[in-house]
């Protein structure tokens, strides 16, 4: 009954997965009037997003006259995202000025304009007005109603003792404004914009004089009202900067709007490259106002917002408690403790179940509120196996917990498999093929095979520090082990007709103390990926402390990540290089022929070699080299029958090409002092060099 439990479990691993339809989320944006900045960068975002999540997720920009119209529009569910000044949103919020009404909780921040709007309050030609005190009595337009400039300017003139008894106030739109102000037929006009707004050059034009507010009513205005900062407008007609007041512009949200969704717009607006219409017009928003929870979330993942003490506690409750009861109930229970230990169908059917479980719960957990594909506990166990074997575009965590969560149970699932392999291998014995000497070290495995492990076996043997290398070739199926045999570079060669995954067979070939171990796709299996991070893994657990170099072949590079998490130390993807030799052949004719001379270790062609401390001379440490120097000092033997050309530096993992010296160019840009202990060379040579 328990081995059919386990079958069970393992079947129902490797079944088929649902198929998850997405439906597109329709979202409408409040911006401002039709052909203003906001208006744009609304149609910029829309297009940004149906660029990135064109099958999820769309933006419908809507025009209207301003902010004041936007907070209505949202609090009425006619919208569900809006573009709205920080002052306004705080008195909607609150209920507060305007907003004479219960306080409105639904609203919520995802960020925040980079450039602030200011608040210009311009006079006819001529005017002798110097002190907003002076408007008392005059005709004052106001912008339009329910607009940001509206609010604004009830809110300055407030603040100097003016109210609506004692000035003329004035609705009118910013072109009948402008006219009424140039023929005097008003005495004063506000007017809220960004710097950048079209309109905005259309007034200063005209040479209207700005009046300033001054230094004590603005400190009176930032203490009274905090969204507000002190700012100044150079007027190039007074030729005088003119001290005034801005207002921050937020982008804001719902506060029901799943989390998720919003989750893609701020990955959206925060990740679009140099160049793009909307890089640089959205910064993180740091004020009073709460963020919604999805724009809080990419906040902490992009690192703009600590983990709270609640995350870590959720983190170790959601992990640990399914692993706790786990422990009671096997320990503190004789009847399951005695299966726990003496039956291995039993254990591993627990472990199984309680991995996944465990990273279920914390994958849902953690990814419910930004990835789409969790935001129900099914779904996340279905998604977290395809992820697993497959790896779906779309469906990898996104969230720190999610990733961690998903390693774990990557880590612990594959392990057991690998250890249900061995357990099988033991139990089935097979021909083995050669024998294999029991003191053999510093060999290289080749695991599972393909038309490309042919040219490998080849080129190691004809490569300097090939040719006399033991090689094991172990594989399941599919090679033909008496052809290979003909050919003359496959002396030494063992084969070994064994899973690579099993770690008694992995034993047998001394994997612990190889020199490399290349895993290959294997070539009978229709999707080998999944296979080549199991053996990633059994090599690894088999060889914590003495591991060798693991090199592993994919198909799909999206699963890069899972295999060096496995424990391979390099990854290769012929799909991937194939593509790169393509392009630089399309740019630079001839280019593939350069990679073909470089990759082959025939005698007389060049080829690339990484010569470690051991073999270079010890002057290039003690006089601190620079690329130049050492450079030219291997060129000085250039005569030599074996020509040396220095093209880069090998230093911990990385390798700096053509490494130079002096400022940075870019992030990623590495900048070279000189030639350090530990240091090795990349060099071009016919053979490995003697420097």
């Amino acid at each position: 009954m328990l081995k059919k439990l386990f079958v069970s479990m393992i079947v129902l691993f490797f079944s088929p997965c649902l198929l998850f339809a997405q439906v597109q989320e329709k979202l409408h944006l409040a911006t401002g009037s039709t052909g203003g900045l906001y208006f744009e960068l609304g149609w910029d975002l829309k297009n940004a997003i149906a660029a990135k999540y064109m099958n999820s997720l769309s933006i419908i920009v809507d025009s209207t006259r301003g902010s004041m119209d936007n907070t209505l529009l949202l609090g009425n569910n006619e919208v569900q995202l809006a573009l709205i000044q920080e002052d306004i949103a705080s008195s909607f919020k609150k209920g507060t000025r305007n907003f004479q009404r219960t306080p409105y909780e639904n609203l919520t921040v995802i960020a925040a304009l980079k450039s602030s709007e200011l608040i210009y309050i311009f006079l006819p030609k001529g005017s002798t007005v110097k002190s907003v005190f002076e408007l008392t009595g005059k005709r004052i337009a106001t912008g339009e109603r329910k607009s940001g400039t509206a609010f604004n300017a009830a809110a300055i003139l407030d603040a100097y003792g003016l109210d609506s008894t004692h000035y003329q106030q004035v609705f009118l739109p910013l072109n009948s404004a402008i006219d009424s102000l140039q023929s005097q037929r008003i005495d004063a006009m506000f007017f809220t914009a960004n710097p950048d707004a079209p309109f905005l050059q259309k007034i200063m034009t005209r040479g209207f004089p700005l009046l300033p507010i001054e230094a004590k009513m603005a400190e009176q205005l930032t203490d009274n009202y905090p969204f507000f900062s002190t700012d100044t407008i150079f007027a190039e007609n007074q030729n005088l900067f003119i001290p005034t007041l801005s207002v921050q512009t937020l982008f804001v949200a719902r506060k029901d709007v799943p989390n998720h969704i919003i989750y893609k717009i701020a990955n959206t607006i925060f990740s679009v490259p140099r160049g793009h219409r909307l890089f640089g017009k959205f910064q993180y928003y740091s004020g009073n106002e709460p963020l919604h929870t999805g724009a809080k979330n990419y906040y902490k993942i992009d690192g703009h917002h600590q983990w709270e003490l609640y995350d870590w506690l959720s983190f170790l409750v959601i992990l640990g408690f399914p692993a706790g009861v786990l422990i009671l109930i096997v320990f503190y229970q004789r009847n399951i403790r005695r299966l726990f230990r003496h039956n291995i169908y039993f254990r591993l059917t627990v472990i199984l179940l309680s991995l996944f479980i465990i990273g279920t719960l914390g994958t849902y957990y953690f990814e419910k509120d930004v990835n789409e594909n969790f935001d129900d506990f099914l779904g996340s166990f279905w998604i977290t196996m395809i992820y697993l074997l497959i790896g779906f575009e779309g469906s990898n965590p996104i969230t720190l917990g999610g990733k961690i969560s998903s390693i774990l149970i990557l880590i612990g699932s594959v392990g057991v498999l690998g250890s249900v392999a061995g357990n099988f291998a033991a139990m089935f014995l097979r021909e083995k093929g050669d024998k294999i000497p029991m003191d053999i070290k510093d060999h290289i495995v080749i695991c599972y095979w393909n038309n490309r492990g042919d040219d490998i076996v080849r080129e190691l043997r004809q490569s300097e520090h090939g040719k006399n290398a033991h090689i094991i070739i172990m594989f399941e199926e599919g090679v033909d082990e008496a052809a290979l045999r003909k050919k003359s570079y496959y002396r030494d060669v063992l084969f070994v007709k064994d899973n690579p995954t099993n770690s008694t067979a992995l034993e047998c070939v001394n994997v612990t103390k190889a020199k490399s171990v290349i895993i290959l796709s294997d070539q009978n299996n229709d999707k080998p990926d999944p296979q080549t991070i199991i053996c990633c893994l059994a090599i690894d657990k088999l060889a914590k402390k003495t591991k060798p170099y693991i090199i592993a072949e994919l198909m799909d590079r999206s699963n890069k990540e899972l295999t060096e998490g496995a424990g391979a130390n390099e990854v290769v993807s012929a799909g991937f290089y194939r593509t790169g030799i393509m392009l630089q052949s399309a740019l630079y004719h001839g280019m593939s022929h350069i990679f073909h001379e470089l990759l082959q270790y025939e005698q007389n062609k060049t080829s690339v070699f990484i010569v470690t401390e051991k073999n270079i001379p010890q002057e290039f440490y003690d006089e601190k080299l620079t690329f130049q120097d050492a450079a030219r000092k291997i060129n000085e033997k250039r005569k030599a029958p074996n020509p040396v050309i220095l093209i880069g530096v090998k230093r911990g993992d990385q390798i700096i090409l053509n490494p130079h010296s002096g400022k940075k160019r870019s992030s990623k840009d590495v900048i070279f002092d000189h030639i350090k202990k530990g240091d090795a060379l990349v060099v071009l040579a016919e053979k490995f060099p003697k420097l």
